[in-house]
Protein backbone atom coordinates (compact mmCIF):
# COMPACT_ATOMS: atom_id res chain seq x y z
CA UNK A 1 0.00 0.00 0.00
CA UNK A 2 1.39 3.40 -1.27
CA UNK A 3 0.92 7.07 -0.39
CA UNK A 4 1.24 9.42 -3.22
CA UNK A 5 3.04 12.01 -1.24
CA UNK A 6 3.42 15.97 -2.30
CA UNK A 7 5.78 18.50 -0.89
CA UNK A 8 4.95 22.08 -0.77
CA UNK A 9 7.18 24.47 -2.61
CA UNK A 10 6.85 26.71 0.65
CA UNK A 11 8.76 23.93 2.40
CA UNK A 12 11.29 23.01 -0.63
CA UNK A 13 12.02 27.11 -1.15
CA UNK A 14 13.49 26.98 2.57
CA UNK A 15 16.82 24.74 1.49
CA UNK A 16 19.18 25.36 -1.10
CA UNK A 17 18.23 23.81 -4.49
CA UNK A 18 20.80 20.75 -4.00
CA UNK A 19 19.53 20.35 -0.40
CA UNK A 20 15.74 20.56 -1.35
CA UNK A 21 16.19 17.79 -4.32
CA UNK A 22 17.58 15.12 -1.78
CA UNK A 23 15.18 16.64 1.34
CA UNK A 24 12.25 15.87 -0.80
CA UNK A 25 13.55 12.44 -1.80
CA UNK A 26 13.91 11.89 2.00
CA UNK A 27 11.02 13.16 3.05
CA UNK A 28 8.52 11.35 0.31
CA UNK A 29 10.29 7.94 1.37
CA UNK A 30 9.77 8.87 4.70
CA UNK A 31 6.04 9.95 4.98
CA UNK A 32 5.11 6.53 2.73
CA UNK A 33 7.02 4.41 5.04
CA UNK A 34 5.33 5.61 8.44
CA UNK A 35 2.37 5.40 7.07
CA UNK A 36 3.05 2.24 5.60
CA UNK A 37 5.15 0.47 8.52
CA UNK A 38 5.36 2.54 11.25
CA UNK A 39 2.13 4.60 12.22
CA UNK A 40 2.79 4.70 15.45
CA UNK A 41 5.03 7.35 14.77
CA UNK A 42 2.83 9.66 13.57
CA UNK A 43 0.88 11.82 15.84
CA UNK A 44 -2.27 14.00 15.15
CA UNK A 45 -1.89 17.90 15.82
CA UNK A 46 -4.06 19.31 18.13
CA UNK A 47 -6.24 21.73 16.13
CA UNK A 48 -9.47 23.08 16.30
CA UNK A 49 -9.28 22.56 12.24
CA UNK A 50 -12.27 19.82 10.90
CA UNK A 51 -10.00 18.23 8.97
CA UNK A 52 -7.53 15.91 10.31
CA UNK A 53 -3.61 17.27 10.54
CA UNK A 54 -0.68 14.89 11.24
CA UNK A 55 2.51 15.59 12.48
CA UNK A 56 5.76 13.38 12.42
CA UNK A 57 9.61 13.25 13.30
CA UNK A 58 11.82 13.61 10.29
CA UNK A 59 16.03 13.92 10.07
CA UNK A 60 16.82 15.84 7.32
CA UNK A 61 21.48 15.89 6.59
CA UNK A 62 22.26 16.85 10.44
CA UNK A 63 18.74 18.60 11.41
CA UNK A 64 15.80 17.15 13.21
CA UNK A 65 12.49 18.64 12.17
CA UNK A 66 8.69 18.06 12.58
CA UNK A 67 6.46 18.16 9.34
CA UNK A 68 2.62 18.45 8.83
CA UNK A 69 0.50 16.71 6.47
CA UNK A 70 -2.87 15.83 5.90
CA UNK A 71 -4.16 12.58 4.31
CA UNK A 72 -6.93 12.77 1.81
CA UNK A 73 -7.32 9.24 0.26
CA UNK A 74 -3.91 8.33 -0.94
CA UNK A 75 -3.21 11.58 -1.19
CA UNK A 76 -0.83 13.15 1.39
CA UNK A 77 0.13 16.72 1.24
CA UNK A 78 3.39 17.58 3.68
CA UNK A 79 2.55 21.21 3.93
CA UNK A 80 4.78 22.97 6.87
CA UNK A 81 8.35 21.88 8.33
CA UNK A 82 9.91 23.10 11.49
CA UNK A 83 12.95 22.52 13.50
CA UNK A 84 10.79 22.85 16.84
CA UNK A 85 10.77 19.27 17.88
CA UNK A 86 8.72 19.86 21.39
CA UNK A 87 5.17 18.69 20.08
CA UNK A 88 2.99 21.33 22.25
CA UNK A 89 4.77 24.23 20.27
CA UNK A 90 4.92 22.52 17.06
CA UNK A 91 1.38 22.13 16.98
CA UNK A 92 0.61 25.78 18.27
CA UNK A 93 3.02 26.84 14.87
CA UNK A 94 1.11 24.69 12.94
CA UNK A 95 -2.43 26.43 14.33
CA UNK A 96 -0.51 29.74 13.50
CA UNK A 97 0.25 29.30 9.72
CA UNK A 98 -3.48 27.39 9.23
CA UNK A 99 -5.14 30.59 10.55
CA UNK A 100 -3.07 32.58 8.44
CA UNK A 101 -3.93 30.06 5.42
CA UNK A 102 -7.42 30.28 6.12
CA UNK A 103 -7.42 34.04 6.67
CA UNK A 104 -5.33 34.72 2.86
CA UNK A 105 -7.88 32.55 1.50
CA UNK A 106 -10.64 33.60 2.71
CA UNK A 107 -9.47 37.28 1.26
CA UNK A 108 -8.48 36.09 -1.85
CA UNK A 109 -11.90 34.18 -1.80
CA UNK A 110 -13.84 37.68 -1.39
CA UNK A 111 -11.50 39.56 -3.54
CA UNK A 112 -11.97 37.00 -6.88
CA UNK A 113 -15.84 37.60 -6.37
CA UNK A 114 -15.76 41.49 -6.28
CA UNK A 115 -13.54 40.79 -9.45
CA UNK A 116 -15.86 39.05 -11.57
Amino acid sequence: MTYEVKVSKEILNIFSENQSKRYQEIILYKVNEYLTHNFYRIKLVDTPVKQSIYEMKIRLGKENFRIAFMIEDKKVQVFYISRTLKKELFDKEVNKFIHRFNKNHRITKSIKKVEA
